[in-house]
């Protein structure tokens, strides 16, 4: 009864920590493409691998009580050497590649309009590809690793021993370097793009005519002028 509350709770706990770090991708990803004319598709598609990610996951539990907690059974191996960690990777990887497309087709746009010329929110905003790639880049790496050493000849070796211990911890520790982005403000908003293409965006680089600066000749003739504000 304690193993078998052992690996329950195991399997709990790896449900748990890859359902956070694959829904906090579903939402960077509606946040990205709000506003797009092809944001209909692409949130409806992805959540639908993501649903079919959490079914395997709901399946392999109920196996996992079925077993006792013995995971021999030929179907729940192959969910969890084979199918959740393909899921797993194919969401992340897919995720990525539509939130680096994103990014780069909005530079794009908005270098166009400003004549080529980077502006510091373009620049940091492109930066967050890569801040996604070292968070989710870990977790792939884990999630193919677990897939080749589960192979039949391997089960119970070294290798698979090992990744199936840490692999909880690379989910929590991607999980929190997301949040850690979110929670200091470098997150990217639903009406990010709209706010850059705005006019009130005013890029550092680029340098304000002279005639918007204040000489001291200036100061002392305006002071000098009389005041016609409207009394009250």
């Amino acid at each position: 009864m304690k193993n078998t509350a052992t690996f329950w709770l195991n399997d709990l706990s790896m449900a748990i920590a890859s359902v956070l770090i694959t829904i906090t991708e579903v939402w960077r990803i509606w946040a990205l493409w709000t506003g797009s004319r092809y944001a209909p598709y692409v949130i409806t598609v992805y959540s639908l691998f993501y649903l079919a990610y959490i079914g395997v996951f709901i399946a392999t539990l109920v196996l996992a009580l079925d077993n006792h907690g013995v995971h021999s059974n030929d179907v729940t191996r192959i969910l969890n050497a084979a199918v959740k960690p393909a899921l797993k990777a194919s969401l992340i990887l897919i995720g990525f590649c539509l939130i680096a497309g994103r990014i780069f087709v909005i530079r794009r746009r908005l270098t166009r309009l400003m004549n080529g010329t980077l502006s510091q929110p373009l620049i940091n905003y492109t930066g967050m590809i890569a801040m996604f790639t070292e968070s989710y880049g870990l977790s792939v790496i884990m999630s193919v690793g677990l897939i080749i050493s589960c192979a039949p000849p391997l089960v119970g070796d070294p290798p698979s021993v090992v990744i199936l211990s840490i692999i909880n911890y690379t989910d929590i520790i991607s999980y929190y370097l997301l949040l850690y982005r979110i929670l200091g403000g470098g997150a990217w908003s639903k009406n990010k793009a709209q706010e850059l293409t705005s006019l009130n965006l005013v890029d550092e680089s680029v340098n304000l005519p002279s005639l918007m600066v204040e000489t001291p000749r200036e100061r002392v003739m305006a002071r000098s002028l009389p005041n016609y504000s409207p009394t009250v």
